[in-house]
């Protein structure tokens, strides 16, 4: 093609959407239909359509880091732990709509425990939640009313949980290495027993 007759490339363009910061650090979770994401920014929790690419809500914090977070199978509650140590509980709105306005906490425990929290999940119920701290301490909740079921004390190290499902009969884990290996902490919700074992499967609740 002749140079005076090519086309002239186009080197400016207006910008037709911008997706603001998504994640700076810290935890991040996901409802189960993968519709909406729950990141950190700063100190702040962050609720984003992920099809559209729009920011939902943001969760008004307590201006401590968030060090765990989750989301309940029903996609009902997002469920959050600060460095503060407090627990704090939000409804998750249901529309898609922005909105400008933060979304408080319906639900706050200010010591929820007394290390830094690392890990939660919630029952395929949405019932109860447990959470993990760094002082080897298991705690069982209930979500909606806020007080603890069952506490679980191990061998002191941080705990962790399995990476499988998180059935409903609640079986937490810790777990600490020592020289080569690792050991494993089972309690069981059931009969509220200990066991010593390699690995952290979890059957189903019959």
């Amino acid at each position: 093609m002749d140079a005076t007759h090519r086309p002239k490339l186009k080197t400016a363009f207006k910008k037709a959407r911008v997706i603001a910061p998504l994640h700076t650090a810290g935890p991040v979770a996901a409802t189960p239909d993968g519709s909406k994401l729950v990141t950190c920014v700063g100190e702040d929790a962050l609720l984003t359509d992920v099809k559209a690419g729009v920011e939902i809500c943001r969760f008004a914090g307590d201006t401590e880091s968030i060090t765990s977070l989750c989301i309940t199978p029903s996609s009902s509650h997002l469920l959050l732990f600060t460095s503060s140590l407090s627990l704090r509980i939000y409804e998750i709105p249901k529309s898609l709509t922005p909105q400008t306005k933060l979304v408080k906490p319906i639900r706050v425990v200010a010591r929820a425990h007394d290390a830094p929290v690392h890990v939660c999940k919630a029952d395929p119920t949405s019932t109860y939640l447990a959470s993990g701290s760094a002082d080897g301490v298991v705690k069982v909740w209930d979500i909606l009313r806020g007080y603890v079921t069952h506490l679980f004390k191990g061998h002191g190290g941080m705990v962790i949980f399995n990476p499988g499902a998180f059935i409903d009969a609640i079986k937490c884990a810790c777990a600490d290495t020592f020289q080569s290996g690792e050991r494993h902490w089972v309690y069981d919700y059931l009969d509220l027993s200990l066991t010593l074992c390699a690995s952290l499967s979890i059957p189903p609740m019959r």
